[in-house]
């Protein structure tokens, strides 16, 4: 495959032209500054993506740290009741300590008050499901993180004036027999 500069300026097919460098070299000397610096963070990305001790690397630590975090989504998800588990989401656990995010406080305290049931639920998964024998539960913690839902804005139908209606089927008489006359016609009425 041949590295096109314009590709390269515009960041496509990034990844094949960054593994053959040497051809794509000389295509960046030609190219401004601000596509230099495009070309630059392609690099980066392309280091990042294709590092390979990913154990190591930042994004390694990150995917590690969201794993983690969906095993513990999954262990409440299943030792909690779904009405509670579609209110709430992980937070942590820190020490034995898991943290929970209530989206309501009548949702927190429906956890606080069957905070013992939980945590017999959480430890019997753990002992019995392999996948949660790391997950080591002695406490709950419960927090109420609001979530908000932005309210819909409805449009409000616009409405035509008399005289705008008026004006609208003169216009369609004026042009005689076509689309657009028959279109304003149709729009003159609905008023």
């Amino acid at each position: 495959m041949v590295c096109n500069p314009y590709w390269l300026a515009y960041g496509y097919i990034v990844v094949n032209c960054l593994t053959h460098q040497k051809r794509c070299f000389s295509f960046t000397q030609h190219t401004s500054p601000l596509n230099r610096s495009k070309i630059a963070s392609m690099r980066k990305m392309d280091s990042l993506l294709n590092h390979k001790n990913l154990q190591n690397s930042q994004l390694g630590a990150l995917t590690q740290q969201l794993q983690s975090h969906q095993l513990l989504q999954r262990f409440w998800l299943a030792a909690c009741p779904q009405l509670l588990s579609q209110l709430s989401t992980v937070g942590s656990l820190n020490n034995g300590q898991l943290s929970i995010f209530a989206h309501s406080p009548i949702v927190a305290n429906k956890i606080k008050l069957t905070q013992a049931k939980l945590l017999t639920q959480l430890q019997l998964l753990q002992n019995t499901v392999p996948a949660f024998r790391d997950c080591k539960v002695t406490a709950i913690s419960v927090k109420v993180q609001v979530i908000s839902h932005p309210k819909v804005i409805v449009p409000q139908p616009r409405k035509l004036s008399e005289q705008a209606a008026i004006s609208l089927k003169k216009l369609a008489q004026d042009l005689g027999e076509s689309p657009l006359a028959t279109q304003l016609k149709s729009l003159a009425d609905k008023t």
